[in-house]
């Protein structure tokens, strides 16, 4: 048994008392074997839910539906996303046209006003009047492009509708395909599964009881162990079993973890004057005295 190595004086003697009581008053001395318990492993098992039964069965009947369905959503996704990417391409385009024209007439409008600048007249009404008519003709030109662009996008939007359509369709046309193979299926796995059940719960019992029998052979045996060593130890020990038994060493460790955490010289003047030390280390009192006197020399 492990003691609290003491920093005082006060814990000193409750581990000295602690030790007595440990090995001269209560005698228990004895110990339980510590035999290794048998630990044998267990088969665990995770059912399918209905779900997952489902879905396993219909992948059982329906390998062939599940693939054309696939390969039907991979042609429709294929088409969405041509056009998608003609939306794209479409906007973008009328974007760079509607840039150029800008552009185009923007430089044709600052073009007038600047030759106007330059024979004074800038403000007349003639370059007002011509300046409107490039304003006018700009914004015709990008009316007519964004009037195409949204019917081309209208086109593109009304095909994206029907595609989507057709995916939700192929997504749920094959979903009440052969039900009656589905669920002669779900049967099967149904069984199968409680006869797996069955089988891992006996195995798992088999080896509950192989551990509780090793379990109650390890208390029979510590039992028997015990009952000896009472016999044994019904007397009084003497000084030798307390000195095998290792009460002597205790107490002597306990008292040197005290004392030799103060100087040696008030260590040996200490312990010298602690007659109470007699009861717990008895003859070994005076070597102890005498290895702190030496220390102090």
């Amino acid at each position: 048994m492990n003691f609290t190595n003491p920093t005082t004086k006060q814990e000193m003697y409750a581990t000295l008392q602690e030790i007595f009581h440990y090995y001269r008053i209560s005698r228990s001395g004895y110990e339980p074997c510590e035999l290794e318990q048998l630990s044998l492993p267990r088969l665990t098992y995770t059912a399918l839910t209905s779900t997952q039964i489902r879905d396993k069965a219909v992948r059982m009947v329906s390998a062939k539906q599940e693939r054309e369905k696939l390969k039907l959503i991979a042609d429709i996704n294929k088409d969405i996303v041509a056009l998608v990417a003609k939306q794209s391409i479409i906007t973008s385009n009328a974007t760079s046209e509607i840039q150029e024209i800008t552009d185009k007439y923007d430089e044709s409008i600052a073009n007038v006003r600047l030759e106007a600048s330059k024979i004074g007249m800038a403000n007349s009404s003639f370059i007002v009047d011509k300046v409107a008519q490039l304003e006018s003709k700009k914004n015709d030109k990008i009316a007519e492009i964004t009037s195409k662009k949204n019917s081309d996008l209208a086109e593109i939007s009304s095909q994206l509708s029907a595609k989507n359509t057709e995916l939700t369709n192929a997504r749920t046309y094959y979903s009440t395909a052969h039900e009656a193979d589905i669920q002669e299926k779900i049967d099967e796995i149904n069984d199968a599964q409680k006869k797996e059940q069955r089988e891992i719960a006996k195995y798992n019992n088999n080896q509950s009881e192989k551990e509780q029998k090793c379990a109650n052979s390890i208390v029979e045996t510590n039992a028997t162990l015990q009952l000896r060593f009472m016999e044994i130890s019904s007397n009084y020990f003497t000084k030798d079993q307390l000195i095998e038994m290792g009460y002597y060493e205790d107490v002597i460790r306990c008292v040197k973890a005290y004392y030799d955490t103060l100087p040696a010289l008030q260590a040996f003047r200490d312990i010298s004057s602690e007659g109470k030390l007699v009861v717990y280390l008895e003859d070994y009192y005076q070597n102890v005295v005498y290895m702190y006197q030496i220390l102090c020399a």
